[in-house]
């Protein structure tokens, strides 16, 4: 039997067990729950009220307003070699590349104003890029001169194919003024975000005769393909605070005043349909299984993000969004719906590349939404996702690799936080043979690369350190002290157990074995006794 001590013991550890077992149990449940909860309060764009009574906008807030993401953005210029060759037929366009040529990006709000119950703000996002020697290769200045497709050459062509006079009289311009070519040689920084202005497209448009063509083709007098996007704002975006939930956050209700894209951009009103989110933020817990839509203004649509895979930056458990290749498919409905299917230039016969229509798989049609229409197109880097076809109508590009050319998004999924983002895209142009004497011989419609661009987000030290020692911490420890206590408590209010349970069976043993001695000593007496009696008698 135990002892009066060891009983107490034992309801003591039967006790101590139950109770780590219920912490085990709330730490792993409920602590979560609560973590999680905080940070949906905390995720909100607005104010704190300090103890005084005055409003100050809340900490998430400021640094939304002022990113302090290091943002540097990569530029690989490309540059045609073969100019003569291309045009006489026989060679295709031969690229090289030189960079990076870098640029140190800084993103500010320079407006900003809520709505009246403040669930939605309206603001105006500054970008601004400083050419960085530092990140740049080291023989890559702004200076430097690479021949590339003259996009407004481009329109001429198409005006060409309007009516036998003005062919005739483009031809005579292009013959006076000895410019026969469909490229130009520039400034790597008149290419991008300086421009250039056209000595051709000069004499055109101050040609009282030709100058309609200008006028119709809204040709602008300096061309860049970042022209006008340094020190600038891309709109007027209307977003949800967050105040009415999680799902809110970010959330695109306008842009520049209106629900929906210009009619101009796109045919279908599914496609001129603003979703997602602005991009910057993302509402909080995140679900692997839940695609992520956002608008990019500079693609001129809604984009979709989707889970890809778990990862881990600098120290922070993430999970990786990116692209999924079905976006970059025109045979799939959501996709077909833009595709400028009464201009879009035919560069590929066979339908598996290219249906009519419709760009090959794998690039973005912006033209429409670029001032004067020109033919520029958005793709992954090197044509990566776009058929083998594409990528080999020219000669001098690297071959498409994943690890390097892939668009991703690494996000913190508690709170929803980009720790690291990188938007990898190319820029190509258009060329179209149409029927100029200059383009007779060569092969056909063809598009080229200019550039493509990496460009990087990498979250600051106070925010990483936030998402690793405090809320991914807090959550790490939780989940060990709830096994810990689990795990103790189990061992102890099992032994509680094992040891009544021992001790019961030691006691039903210990009845057992002294049954039978009872019952004999019993059985010996009467007999004694009997003999006792008998023993007198005589």
């Amino acid at each position: 039997m135990l002892s009066t001590k060891m009983k107490v013991a034992l309801w003591v550890g039967g006790i101590l067990g139950l109770l780590l077992l219920a912490a085990g149990l709330t730490a792993l449940f409920y602590a979560p729950k609560l973590i999680n909860d905080q940070v949906v309060q905390k995720d909100v764009i607005g104010y704190d009220t300090l103890p005084n009574g005055t409003r100050v906008l809340n900490d998430m807030t400021k640094k939304w307003l002022h990113p302090p993401y290091e943002m540097i953005l990569h530029i690989y210029m490309y540059s045609v070699h073969n100019e003569a060759a291309f045009l006489n037929g026989t060679e295709k366009i031969r690229l090289s590349q030189k960079g990076p040529y870098a640029f140190v990006e800084d993103q500010e709000k320079i407006y900003h104003n809520f709505s009246s119950g403040e669930d939605r703000i309206f603001y105006r996002n500054r970008h601004r890029y400083f050419f960085s020697q530092e990140h740049s290769c080291r023989d890559c200045f702004l200076d430097d001169r690479v021949t590339v497709p003259n996009i407004p050459f481009q329109k001429l062509i198409d005006f060409a194919e309007t009516g036998f006079a003005t062919r005739i009289a483009i031809e005579a311009l292009l013959i006076a003024e000895g410019r026969e070519t469909p490229f130009v040689t520039i400034k790597v920084g008149e290419a991008l975000f300086e421009g250039y202005e056209d000595p051709l497209i000069s004499k055109l448009c101050n040609n009282p005769v030709l100058s309609w063509i200008c006028t119709t083709a809204k040709i602008p007098k300096r061309i860049g393909f970042f022209f006008g996007q340094n020190d600038t704002i891309d709109g007027e975006y209307e977003v949800g605070t967050g105040k009415n939930g999680p799902s809110e956050l970010g959330k695109m209700f306008s842009w520049n005043g209106s629900p929906s894209l210009p009619q101009s951009w796109w045919e279908s009103p599914a496609a001129r349909s603003i979703n997602g989110t602005d991009g910057q933020l993302f509402p909080p817990l995140l679900k692997k299984d839940v695609v992520l839509p956002l608008f990019a203004s500079q693609a001129c649509r809604s984009v979709k993000l989707a889970y890809a895979d778990d990862s881990e930056y600098q120290g922070v458990n993430s999970w990786r969004y990116s692209t999924p290749s079905s976006m970059y498919d025109p045979a799939q409905p959501d996709n077909h719906i833009f595709c400028h299917e009464n201009s879009t230039v035919q560069y590929f016969d066979d339908h598996k590349v290219q249906l009519p229509g419709c760009l090959p798989a794998g690039m973005l049609d912006l033209s429409k939404c670029q001032p004067g229409e020109p033919r520029v197109y958005l793709s992954q880097a090197h044509f990566y996702m776009s058929p083998k076809e594409v990528w080999s109508a020219v000669s001098g590009l690297d071959a498409p690799a994943p690890e390097r050319d892939l668009t991703y998004v690494d996000m913190e999924p508690t709170s929803g936080v980009v720790i690291y983002a990188k938007r990898v895209m190319q820029v190509n142009v258009g060329m179209k043979k149409g029927n100029l004497n200059v383009l007779k011989n060569t092969a056909g419609n063809v598009i080229v690369p200019v550039f493509w661009v990496n460009e990087t987000a990498s979250v600051d030290p106070e925010t990483r350190n936030q998402l690793a020692n405090e809320l991914q911490a807090a959550k790490h420890y939780a989940f060990i002290g709830g096994v810990s206590s689990l795990t103790v408590g189990a061992l102890l209010f099992i032994g509680v157990v094992l040891v009544v349970l021992l001790d019961l069976a030691l006691g039903n043993r210990d009845e057992e074995e002294t049954a039978p001695l009872v019952a004999q000593n019993g059985e010996g007496g009467q007999e004694n006794e009997g003999a006792s009696v008998n023993s007198q008698e005589e």
